[in-house]
């Protein structure tokens, strides 16, 4: 740690952070952040502008690089590994049920989870599609929404992760109705396009997206349900407009 005279000894650092940050000291929970230490919460080579993105919030397409414009999909660390160190940190959860951070974190960690496993299904969906397999793709997209569905419910469990409540903080931050209208569109246009009603002016979509409960299957898993139902025509050699994202997201805001 820069601010610190001598060498930190991280083992020893991460233990008393759980300790700090969830009010009890659990080794399991020790023993779960030393592997994200080692996973997650890697520095990778290189220069990267924020996180990974998950492909479950990623405007449809069948080659993907990122969700937003500057970001990727990429996972610089051992997907499987950081899997074990959350199946460990999950198994606490009733040992630790008195720690609203604890819970927090639960549930962001399982989150990573299926973000992961769903970059593994959309490659399978990607195949099946390249392959002209209607029945595997279909197979393909329904584990893929699926994963919208689980993750919805996951991040339901905590408001802390729940669309209703920043609706509702942008509603009440407004004094008349023409203010609390306003502020519910401004909020939610940020959190999707984020931009004008401009074709011309389309490359901030997702700039600040959220993975919210709430808001993974009206918006992410319909998007992804419309761009499947297109496929699915392209390959019965039905004649079949492309879904027009632009003017899609906009009607879901207003």
């Amino acid at each position: 740690v820069g601010w610190h005279e001598e060498r930190v000894n991280v083992a020893e650092w991460i233990r008393q952070y759980t300790w700090y940050r969830y009010g009890r000291l659990d080794t399991n929970v020790v023993r779960a952040w030393r592997i994200m230490l080692q996973t997650v919460y890697s520095s990778p080579e290189g220069y990267q502008e924020g996180p990974p993105e998950n492909v479950l919030c990623a405007r449809p397409a069948l080659q993907i690089k990122s969700v937003s414009t500057w970001g990727t999909l990429r996972k610089n660390y051992d997907t499987a590994a950081f899997a074990r160190a959350v199946a460990i940190f999950d198994g606490e959860a009733e040992q630790m049920k008195g720690s609203e951070t604890y819970r927090i974190d639960r549930i962001n960690f399982l989150r990573q989870v299926l973000a992961n496993r769903a970059d593994i299904v959309f490659g399978e969906v990607v195949r099946a599609y390249e392959g002209r397999d209607s029945i595997h793709f279909k197979k393909a997209a329904g584990k893929f929404l699926a994963l919208h569905d689980q993750s919805d419910v996951l991040l339901k469990g905590h408001s802390y992760y729940r669309l209703d409540a920043y609706k509702r903080r942008a509603v009440n931050a407004g004094e008349t109705p023409e203010e609390k209208k306003n502020n519910l569109l401004n909020a939610l246009m940020l959190i999707t396009y984020w931009g004008e009603n401009n074709r011309k002016e389309d490359n901030l979509h997702e700039y600040a997206y959220k993975e919210w409960g709430g808001m993974m299957k009206s918006f992410y898993k319909r998007r992804w349900e419309l761009y499947f139902n297109y496929l699915l025509g392209q390959l019965r050699g039905e004649k079949v407009p492309e879904p027009d994202w632009f003017g899609w997201e906009r009607a879901w805001v207003e």
